[in-house]
Formats: structure tokens, sequence, C-alpha cells
């Protein structure tokens, strides 16, 4: 894991919350990039990567500094987190 993203996580989880903001810069476009091609549409891949950004800060505290920020369990299987929100936003619209 990076040293600096280490202890980026120590920070936020002693309180400076704006230090996720690193996290978000550094692998959002991967994330995005990623759900639009599993559902094909942006506007809702948006949304879908905001989802993704605020499980894993929710459960930033489950991380266990031996790998990167992008192996947390809501970041690593993204993949299937978009595609249960996906699952859940149709199921709601009956689309």
């Amino acid at each position: 894991m990076r040293d600096n993203e280490s202890h980026i996580i120590d920070e936020i989880l002693n309180g400076r919350t704006f230090r996720y903001e690193y996290f978000v810069g550094t692998y959002s476009r991967q994330v995005f990039a990623t759900i639009v091609r599993i559902i094909d549409k942006p506007e809702d891949a948006e949304e879908l990567t905001q989802d993704v950004f605020m499980k894993a800060f929710e459960n930033l505290s489950s991380f266990n500094g031996k790998s990167t920020f992008a192996t947390l369990p809501t970041i690593r299987p993204f993949r299937l987190h978009a595609g249960r929100c996906l699952l859940s936003r149709l199921s709601t619209t009956g689309s």
C-alpha cells in the first residue's frame, strides 16, 4: 500500500474527513469508467460512482492497511455494487 494512503486513512478516521477528497480524486475516474462500461448510462454511472464512494467511506474503519484503498471491500467489487444499485433502481421505478 502507498504509505501516504495509509496515513490519509488514519487522518480521516481521526476526524479530518475532508482528506477523503484524495481518494475520490485518485480513483473516481476509474470507478466511473468501469460503471459506464457495465450499465452504459453515464448519468446513472455518476450517481452509482457516488454511491460506491459513500459506501467505501462508511466502511473505511474496516481497512487493515495491508493493501491499497482500491481493495477496500466496497471499492474492489464495485461492479457488484453497481449492479445491485441498478437492479434496485429498476425495481423501484418499474423499468
